[in-house]
């Protein structure tokens, strides 16, 4: 793992940090998801894999994973959320993080089926769902996994699965199922967006996208006070990120 994989893993594995990326994303900036209300998980998604003599695992680990309780049409629901830390465009990120997202919807139907094993609770059900050990009224926890980009430059990568296929023809792709990244990038970003981060991870993103442009740069700094006091895990994303030898003071 590199010097920018562990500081930025380490910097968003606070709560406080966590929440703030994903109510920007989901929510417009609003405070609903909860700092206090998020658990982490285990980031390690595996998939047994069988055929007649081998069974073989798939494993793939992610930056990070957490599970919050919320409210949804007056009761409490449960939702996964992830983030991936890329410094460098990923080219192949949507069939990296759609394999992480099915996986983890994989792994809650196996549990299903073995909570369904271990009840005996079959009777009353069709032989469809008995095979299947998912029944009828089953549901998965949603998942959404969210990718921040720690680099100035503009994501010139897919976005979509569709985007990386070879036929681009609307009537094959209706039939192609599709998956979007969920993208937090610092060059598409305005002043208003900034603003609506209520934790140092506004300013993190600022400096990265302002740190090639050393005019911009310097007006960002005049006109974010909170720069001038960080906490260490984000002073240290911006120093290894953007090679800064700006000195922070960190709090």
């Amino acid at each position: 793992m590199g010097k920018v994989d562990v500081v930025t893993k380490e910097y968003m594995q606070n709560n406080t940090v966590f929440a703030d990326a994903c109510n920007y994303f989901i929510y417009g900036g609003q405070q609903v998801i909860q700092p206090e209300k998020l658990h982490e998980m285990d980031p390690e998604e595996i998939l047994s894999l069988f055929d007649q003599e081998n069974q073989k695992a798939v494993e793939k680990a992610r930056d990070l994973l957490k599970m919050t309780t919320m409210m949804s049409d007056d009761k409490a629901a449960y939702l996964i959320l992830g983030i991936e830390n890329e410094s460098k465009i990923r080219y192949a990120e949507p069939v990296k993080n759609g394999l992480y997202d099915f996986l983890r919807y994989a792994a809650q139907v196996r549990q299903t089926e073995k909570r369904h094993r271990n009840e005996k609770d079959w009777k009353g059900h069709n032989s469809g769902e008995f095979l299947s050990g998912f029944y009828k009224e089953d549901k998965l926890i949603p998942v959404i996994t969210l990718v921040i980009l720690y680099g100035s430059e503009k994501w010139d990568g897919p976005r979509t699965l569709q985007e990386m296929m070879t036929i681009q023809d609307p009537a094959i792709q209706k039939y192609v199922a599709d998956y979007q990244i969920n993208l937090i990038e610092p060059a598409a970003m305005d002043e208003e967006d900034l603003a609506k981060f209520q934790s140092d991870l506004g300013s993190v993103l600022g400096f990265i996208k302002y740190s090639k442009d050393e005019e911009a740069l310097n007006n960002f700094l005049s006109n974010d006070p909170s720069l001038k006091r960080l906490d260490r895990e984000a002073a240290q994303v911006i120093r290894v990120c953007t090679n800064t030898k700006i000195e922070i003071v960190c709090k």
